[in-house]
């Protein structure tokens, strides 16, 4: 109850905000309002505002739909709408172009705005495919109309489902396209976003860790410029370039990096998703430490927050627990070990499939349990 609250607080917070934000664009649109803006920005402005309004509405539509998203990530869905103050930004306004004239296409903007909003339960459910299907057929409609925001949006979406899907280098291709968009037009936050989620696709999926840690620290030339230092997006940047530390092995800066990336995460939003990613990252370097104790609690508390977020059948959480089970064989846990890795099998089936690559991980990850156990004969049925 006190998330769901707490969910109705933050869109009601948003939506007066938002509200502000149009009364003050209505009111420097108004010659007796004071000097405002010049018409070209303030037309930008209101623009600006109609596309977050379109997004909360499906977000709103979205979170509706109990069915379709936890509670708990509800919250987190809410917390992440783009802020309004955004649209008052005069250098953001002057790079932003302007909408299409047309008002037939500047309503399927605002529907292609909202449809993308909408495809968060797709990743929340573990339906890719779905959600890549989805994803796609917004991007075709963006690049017919060729407006710079949408297409960094629909990109950055396609790129997203494709990660999931273990479609890296595909990944990384639109991913890059949303940068090169967002780039542009000046818009410092989904810059930001495209350039950590680089840093961790070329960094992490694709073990090219310099061009990982290259993008890492565009990330932060963006988050600065956007006064986004003491945000969950830092947070994530930090994360990721600790996770290039990690595999250039220097895991003392790593781990000092994770333990920032942890604070920040903790001040900020205790308890987020985003905190369940952190721990997880930073259990990986620990255990590479040797610190296999500190490794298994570090991992325990990720697999709970995850869990309360996505739920135990998610991918995500079975990531995280499959992490564990290695862990748990590490230490001389084998029956621990056997049964997470079975039911992280199970998930992955059924949300992936046999030829994603991460179930292949997991047969071998049973043949090595059983040879430990002494039962290496019975193959991995």
């Amino acid at each position: 109850m006190r998330t769901a609250n707490q969910v109705g607080a933050a869109l009601d917070d948003y939506a007066l905000s938002w509200r502000r934000a149009r009364e003050a664009a209505c009111l420097d649109a108004d010659p007796q309002g004071g000097a405002g803006l010049a018409a070209d920005l303030g037309a930008r402005r209101v623009e600006c505002l109609e596309e977050q309004a379109a997004q909360f509405e499906g977000t709103v539509e979205l979170l509706l739909d109990a069915d379709k998203l936890a509670v708990s990530r509800a919250l987190r869905t809410a917390q992440d709408l783009p802020d309004p103050g955004r649209c008052a930004d005069v250098r953001h306004l002057e790079r932003l172009p302007a909408r299409p004239e047309d008002p037939e296409t500047r309503r399927r903007v605002h529907e292609h705005f909202k449809a993308l909003s909408s495809l968060i339960a797709d990743e929340h459910m573990g339906a890719f495919t779905d959600g890549l299907a989805g994803a796609r057929a917004v991007l075709t409609e963006a690049e017919a109309i060729g407006y710079a925001p949408l297409l960094a949006s629909a990109h950055y979406r396609v790129g997203a489902f494709l990660e999931k899907l273990g479609k890296y280098e595909e990944a990384a291709e639109h991913v890059l396209e949303a940068y090169r968009e967002a780039a542009v037009i000046g818009d410092e936050e989904q810059a930001g976003y495209a350039a950590n989620y680089l840093a961790h696709i070329e960094g992490y999926q694709l073990a090219r860790y310099d061009v990982g840690m290259r993008w890492a620290q565009i990330g932060e030339v963006h988050h600065r410029r956007g006064g986004a230092e003491r945000t969950l997006r830092e947070a994530q940047r930090l994360d990721v370039l600790a996770v290039m530390l990690e595999m250039r092995g220097d895991l003392e800066a790593s781990l000092r990096t994770h333990e920032r990336s942890i604070a920040l995460r903790r001040a900020i939003a205790d308890g987020d998703k985003s905190l369940g990613y952190g721990l997880h990252n930073y259990a990986a370097v620990l255990e590479a430490a040797g610190e296999l104790e500190r490794s298994r609690a570090a991992r325990l508390e990720s697999i709970a927050i995850l869990e309360a977020h996505f739920g135990r059948d998610n991918p995500t959480t079975a990531h995280a627990r499959f992490s564990l089970a290695n862990l748990e064989r590490d230490l001389g846990h084998y029956d621990a070990a056997e049964a997470a890795i079975r039911e992280v099998m199970g998930i992955w089936a059924r949300s992936l499939g046999e030829a994603h690559p991460d179930y292949g991980d997991t047969l071998n990850a049973l043949g090595r349990v059983r040879v430990l156990q002494g039962r290496a004969v019975e193959g991995v049925d």
